[in-house]
């Protein structure tokens, strides 16, 4: 997908987490698969199967491991900020045509992304700011809320924590 693709989609996601997020709920499995695009070009978030409300009770699932490798956030899947990071990793796959962080185990993934910085150079230099912001590995450094997104994917909000990661790791390249 190129940027202008992308964006919009990026949008009515982050506006389905901000509904979900309004109502007190942690969908805890953003990826691909649980994102359905209509015939329309809507996209609609499914599979709430693993969500938890924000009060940290159980709407479902077990104490094993929760969500997908490849699209946890470096914490865990703990609030709202960790949806974004998981949809920082769809967006990223969207330019990139794959995840930022693979391996051959489930440990190797989760310890990439924990531990490794994603390669912004594969991504267009216009998403750079936005994608390197939804993948910052402090939960803090990522946008705080899904309508903070929105604001910056309609540029009516900065996203200067972003610029600063980009140039991070363009320097380190």
């Amino acid at each position: 997908y190129t940027w202008e693709e992308t964006k919009p989609l990026l949008a009515q996601i982050a506006q389905g987490l901000a509904d979900a997020h309004a109502a007190g709920v942690v969908h805890r499995d953003i990826k691909p698969s649980n994102i359905l695009i209509g015939s329309d070009g809507v996209a609609k978030i499914a599979d709430f199967g693993i969500a938890r409300g924000l009060d940290l009770t159980r709407v479902t699932g077990t104490s094993t491991l929760l969500g997908t490798p490849a699209y946890l956030p470096p914490e865990g899947p703990q609030d709202e900020r960790s949806d974004l990071y998981s949809l920082g990793i769809v967006a990223y796959e969207l330019l990139a045509g794959v995840p930022p962080f693979e391996g051959s185990t489930y440990a190797e993934v989760l310890m990439a992304h924990v531990r490794l910085a994603p390669d912004l150079e594969r991504l267009p230099a216009k998403a750079r700011p936005i994608v390197g912001w939804l993948l910052a590995k402090e939960p803090k450094d990522r946008p705080q809320s899904a309508a903070e997104l929105i604001g910056a994917l309609e540029g009516t909000r900065k996203v200067l924590a972003a610029m600063a990661a980009v140039e991070l790791v363009a320097g380190a390249a």
